[in-house]
């Protein structure tokens, strides 16, 4: 069996973090040499397998969830089209928890969760507009 570090660089992903809820997780990813962002919502099923809707994301479609997690603005929405299957993300804020929800599949964040999405996204739009490692 493959170390889990060994894994994780041998996919490209240099952020690969999850956001688990008891039965629904969502999870952030960032290939660096695609230079491509994912952000995924899973769900449980009745039958403990998990079903999932994955959406690829600009850095200007990253920097409208940032509005929404630092309060610019309550609540976004957009259709967003990869690989032919078309999907629809909602995200809003309130009473300081974030509902994130692509399609049927939805996920709350604590406060807590919204702050490491923050720093997560940021970096990410950084490295997805820069060069190389030495730009920053």
């Amino acid at each position: 069996m493959e170390p889990e570090e060994n894994k994780f660089k041998n996919n490209g992903l240099l952020i690969n973090k999850a956001f688990f809820g008891k039965n629904t997780v969502l999870k952030i990813q960032y290939h660096k040499e695609k230079k491509q962002a994912y952000i995924h919502a899973g769900k449980k099923t009745l039958d403990a397998k998990w079903t999932w809707n994955k959406v690829k994301f600009s850095d200007s479609e990253l920097g409208m969830i940032l509005n929404v997690l630092s309060g610019k603005t309550e609540k976004i929405s957009f259709f967003h089209k990869f690989n032919g299957n078309k999907k629809q993300i909602w995200i809003n804020k309130d009473n300081g928890i974030l509902f994130f929800k692509i399609d049927d599949i939805s996920k709350s964040l604590t406060l807590g969760e919204q702050e490491v999405m923050k720093i997560l996204l940021q970096k990410i739009i950084l490295m997805m507009n820069l060069e190389s490692k030495s730009d920053w």
